[in-house]
């Protein structure tokens, strides 16, 4: 019953970010699907991702926090992080483009937006993705989508 109702919470809390009409709003076409990572579901926006045909994958996934984070950077609670992940198909690495931090009533408390400077792969990509981490569930996932359109 606690796993319906966190489901539930969960669809409810993400519907009022997609729905809002602020600077931060998803586009309406947006086509989130829930991924399962350490006990939780995280959800990435797989509507693009059918216009990547090279090796870099861009995708948005929002994460819920059940317990709020404190990060040194934001001076409130974080409830919701939103990232957008550059990942690199081919040499299994990622580097993050944006991350968006969100309070209880989904107003933006932070937005860092990294630069890339070089197109260099030893310093366009900034982490590798190790097998069973949430970078490569996102890709696993993007590539079956993938995959499933191609066929």
């Amino acid at each position: 019953m606690l796993k319906y109702i966190y489901i539930l919470y969960i669809l409810v809390f993400c519907t009022g970010l997609f729905c809002n009409k602020g600077m931060y709003a998803q586009n309406i076409d947006s086509t989130w699907v829930p991924i399962s990572y350490e006990g939780k579901l995280v959800y990435i926006d797989l509507s693009e991702i059918n216009s990547f045909t090279g090796d870099d994958i861009y995708v948005w996934a929002l994460e819920s926090h059940a317990e709020p984070l404190e990060i040194e950077a934001v001076d409130r609670k974080v409830y919701k992080t939103k990232t957008y992940y550059l990942l690199n198909k081919k040499l299994r690495k990622y580097s993050l483009r944006e991350v968006i931090y969100y309070d209880r009533e989904n107003n933006v408390l932070k937005d860092f937006t990294y630069n890339a400077v070089s197109q260099d792969p030893e310093y366009k990509y900034s982490y590798p993705i190790f097998n069973g981490s949430l970078a490569d569930l996102i890709l696993q996932r993007c590539l079956r989508e993938i995959e499933s359109v191609t066929q």
